[in-house]
């Protein structure tokens, strides 16, 4: 799973089972003094392990970034409060994970030794479309790439929610960007937006689908909007996608995508 390797006939127990093994056996933690370090096997751009921190709060536990990912995104000049656009989409993605944004741009939640799993899981699936979705190393860009999909499915009238969260067999809540409803001719569309695709991001969403497409009608289908203006490796990621029965969709080839969303 973590490598991406293919197979002819794809198993979904055994997809779901690789990937949380994968996690288990690459998930360390460390002892430090006050908090608990907790590397996660999931990359950042930068290639390095996401890490979050865990500190005792009261009787509770308190899981944070630390103000990594907003930081990091700062110091590439990518400023996630210079419009009141872009704090609207942090503020969706946010609360759309119960997760929330302290002092010094830390992303935390509070959670019981319970719920440590389901809370741990949605502050990473906070981080990675945090970084995912206001990440771009072109200092031009007017829009960000989830805007993008936006306008392009209202500016030709495809019918569509946002911002979905589906509860998966894990018991985990699942976040998706966008909703087109099903008729009469097809089944419901989900559509993820990939503003920097690569394996990580992948994996996540891999993981998100498997979780939750069971529980989805059997006609359902995953769409993965692939920002490929600036991308290296496309073609993997494509090839990856198609493997796992997901619908790439490119964005220098959006008149195609835009006659599979409407059909």
């Amino acid at each position: 799973m973590a490598d991406l390797s293919f197979q002819n006939n794809i198993n979904i127990d055994e997809l779901k089972n690789h990937y949380l093994n994968w996690v288990k056996e690459k998930t360390k933690f460390r002892q430090l003094e006050g908090a608990v370090e907790i590397t996660s096997p999931l990359l950042d751009r930068n290639n390095d392990y996401l890490r979050i921190f865990a500190t005792v709060q009261g009787d509770n536990i308190k899981l944070t970034d630390d103000g990594y990912i907003i930081d990091e995104l700062e110091m590439s000049g990518n400023d996630v409060d210079s419009s009141p656009r872009k704090k609207e989409l942090l503020n969706g993605i946010l609360n759309g994970l119960g997760v929330r944004r302290g002092e010094n741009n830390e992303l935390f939640v509070i959670t019981n030794q319970k719920d440590f799993p389901m809370r741990k899981h949605m502050l990473l699936q906070a981080m990675i479309n945090v970084n995912d979705m206001f990440f771009t190393s072109r200092s031009n860009v007017k829009a960000l790439f989830w805007e993008d999909i936006h306008d392009f499915l209202f500016d030709n009238d495809i019918p569509f929610n946002e911002n979905i969260n589906f509860i998966g067999k894990s018991g985990f809540n699942q976040k998706f960007d966008f909703l087109i409803p099903r008729t009469k001719k097809s089944g419901e569309k989900i559509v993820q937006t990939m503003n920097n695709p690569n394996k990580t991001n992948l994996s996540a969403l891999l993981f998100q689908w498997e979780d939750v497409r069971l529980n989805r009608k059997p006609d359902s289908r995953l769409f993965a909007f692939l920002n490929d203006r600036d991308t290296k490796g496309i073609k993997s990621i494509v090839q990856a996608c198609l493997q796992y029965e997901i619908t790439p969709l490119l964005w220098s080839e959006r008149s195609e995508a835009l006659k599979k969303l409407s059909a």
